[in-house]
């Protein structure tokens, strides 16, 4: 929608600016409606409901108007569309809409599922953020089933014909194999093998759990608590446009100073520079203003809490987290200035978002694409407990260290590894797998050596 913020700058007078920025946002948000709205429409036109059974039954006009579908479903478009509004009632109706059966109260995420009608969701059902979940192979399509209360957490994976019962909880990463069920009441994670790993069976948990959950759950079936929280995230999630057209700020500055296009380039160009820092800068004050300093605690859904963490999610999912400059001292500083304990000369990359719960070491290096987010989320208690990262350690791309893990000294998480929540990896050991268990390989104490040693002989 660039665009359309600079064109109504660009045709009006100054006094109309306001106006025509609002109907340009106005304009976003029934841009993204109508994409929506087609693409169910086109879903039922072109494909109908799908249903279990053989593909060989399909001709390659079916099958081709099956890709389609899919290709609409799967496009960032229509997920950026929706994305604002996880845990409401919008969100689900829009997989309603697309052939899903989905229970009562269902805590819906932007899931990915290129044939919903396969999708059966039960009540009190709750989601993590970027699952996926196949309902098809190279043959034949089968159902998805997750049951009353069960609990699908991030970045997990259902392949076809997977059943999750009452009640049982898929960790992040989990890797639900073909026609795999979870027991109720079971804890699951991680891949091994091609299969999830069975942790335990759940427990009665703490007086102070059970209280919290049983306080969700009031609030829960709540028909006013239910519907202000899902209201507030709706009116939050149409501010969102406002939020992202900071990022044409560039493009707006040139039309409204500059006189000729030399001028209007040379602001662009300097405005884009910018870009990033007043992103950062508008991160910071927001996090400040709204959420003060993030400690450790548990916090029942649908609460104020629970709510201000929700806008705080989408806010930090909205702006740059000075990503241009992520393995770069600045960088550094600017966790420092969020909140993080941050050491000397580190590498940082990743992602986070209860900056304050954050404590890194010196010379740490953190890989591309790795999660340091201190939260997990347990029947309807976001929980926020501290992680720490040992001086001299490393994660490796698209590593995870779960809230409540702890890297020691010098220890190194192999790539796509996972330690779970509440372990310790131990100093200068080298940890791989998810969830993640020790090698038989040690990492050598080279920062131990003396600077005169490490530079050798001299030459005269």
């Amino acid at each position: 929608m660039t665009p359309a913020y600079v064109l109504c700058l660009a045709i009006v007078d100054w006094d109309w600016v306001p106006y025509m920025l609002m109907l340009a946002i106005v304009g976003e948000h029934l841009e993204r409606t109508a994409l929506v709205v087609l693409t169910v429409v086109f879903k039922w036109l072109l494909v109908g409901r799908v249903r279990p059974g053989l593909k060989a039954k399909h001709g390659n006009w079916s099958r081709m108007c099956h890709w389609v579908v899919e290709t609409l479903l799967e496009r960032d478009a229509f997920k950026e569309a929706l994305e604002g509004f996880i845990n409401t009632e919008v969100l689900r109706l829009v997989f309603v809409l697309l052939g899903a059966t989905i229970g009562r109260r269902a805590s819906m995420d932007m899931i990915s599922c290129r044939t919903p009608d396969l999708l059966t969701i039960g009540d009190y059902m709750l989601f993590g953020s970027k699952v996926g979940i196949v309902c098809d192979d190279e043959t034949r399509w089968k159902g998805v089933q997750m049951c009353r209360g069960a609990n699908v957490l991030d970045n997990c994976v259902l392949c076809p014909g997977v059943t999750v019962g009452q009640r049982a909880i898929l960790g992040t990463n989990t890797l639900a194999a073909p026609g795999q069920y979870f027991p109720p009441d079971t804890i699951n994670t991680g891949n091994k093998g091609g299969q999830a790993v069975f942790l335990r069976k759940k427990g009665r948990g703490t007086p102070e759990s059970v209280a919290m959950e049983a306080d969700a759950n009031r609030r829960l079936e709540s028909p006013l608590v239910w519907t202000l929280f899902n209201v507030g995230l709706c009116l939050t999630a149409l501010l969102e446009p406002v939020f992202r057209s900071v990022k044409t700020l560039p493009l707006m500055a040139a039309v409204l100073i500059a006189e000729d296009w030399q001028q209007g380039l040379v602001i662009s160009v300097m405005s884009m520079l910018l870009e990033e820092f007043l992103e950062a800068l508008l991160l910071f004050i927001l996090k400040w203003c709204m959420i003060g300093r993030f400690r450790e605690r548990s916090v029942p859904f649908f609460g104020i809490d629970h709510f201000l963490w929700m806008v705080w999610l989408m806010i930090s999912c909205t702006f740059n987290h000075l990503d241009g400059f992520h393995g770069t001292a600045l960088y550094s500083s600017f966790l420092r200035a969020m909140g993080a304990q941050v050491g000397r000369d580190c590498t940082l990359f990743g992602f986070t978002l209860e900056f304050d719960l954050l404590s890194i070491g010196d010379r740490v290096n953190v890989g591309l694409d790795c999660d340091n987010t201190c939260h997990t989320v347990e029947n309807m208690i976001l929980k926020m407990v501290p992680i720490r990262l040992g001086s001299y350690s490393t994660m490796q791309r698209h590593s995870f260290v779960m809230p409540g893990a702890e890297l020691g000294e010098g220890a190194v998480l192999f790539e796509e590894s996972q330690v779970l929540k509440g372990e310790t990896v131990p100093p200068n050991e080298i940890w791989a797998g998810n969830p993640a268990e020790p090698t038989t390989i040690r990492r050598p104490r080279l920062w131990a050596v003396p600077p005169e040693e490490s530079r050798g002989p001299s030459r005269r």
